[in-house]
């Protein structure tokens, strides 16, 4: 008001109330497949597959085209991500079978996720999904997609972890 209609600087010092920040709602092996098991529709739950065996973002699941595919190294090319950036991640090996019979006749250049009107889905969408579903559970914590990758990243730092002490007691 002081600088845009009386252009003056103002006379109070105010400051900024920070927001909090919060940890998010880690979701344990069990709670995703309660979600999973709410989800009817194959292509849907595939969808959630995805962003939690591969840690993506709603956003890049999106826009995966069967051309990113790599099922010989079991990856995933992730293009133009946050920041520009491409990147390569995991492509869990229990959806390989199930995108495959999704992509099955198609071209390179599709999205591998389609609506019923051929068009690719929107971020809005997949969160829709993944909100419905939560809905129908009993869960009293309040993920969101973004969760996912969270408990994606928890999972393979706690396999990674069991994996290095095993090898330690090996050498032992």
């Amino acid at each position: 008001f002081y600088v845009v209609v009386l252009k003056k600087d103002c006379p109070y010092k105010l400051d900024r109330v920070r927001s909090r920040k919060r940890l998010p709602d880690i979701l344990t092996k069990a709670e995703i497949l309660e979600i999973l098991n709410h989800i009817s529709n194959d292509k849907h739950r595939l969808i959630i597959c995805l962003l939690y065996g591969s840690g993506l973002r709603v956003s890049e699941v999106v826009n995966l085209k069967i051309k990113d595919l790599d099922f010989t190294n079991l990856a995933l090319i992730i293009r133009n991500s946050k920041g520009h950036k491409d990147r390569i991640t995991l492509l869990s090996e229990k959806t390989v079978e199930k995108i495959k019979n999704l992509i099955e006749g198609r071209g390179g250049n599709e999205y591998i996720f389609l609506t019923l009107h051929k068009r690719k889905y929107t971020v809005r969408t997949v969160q829709k999904i993944f909100s419905n579903a939560l809905q129908k559970t009993s869960l009293q914590k309040k993920p969101t997609c973004h969760t996912l990758r969270y408990a994606n990243l928890l999972s393979f730092l706690t396999f990674s972890r069991k994996v290095l002490s095993t090898k330690y007691l090996a050498e032992q």
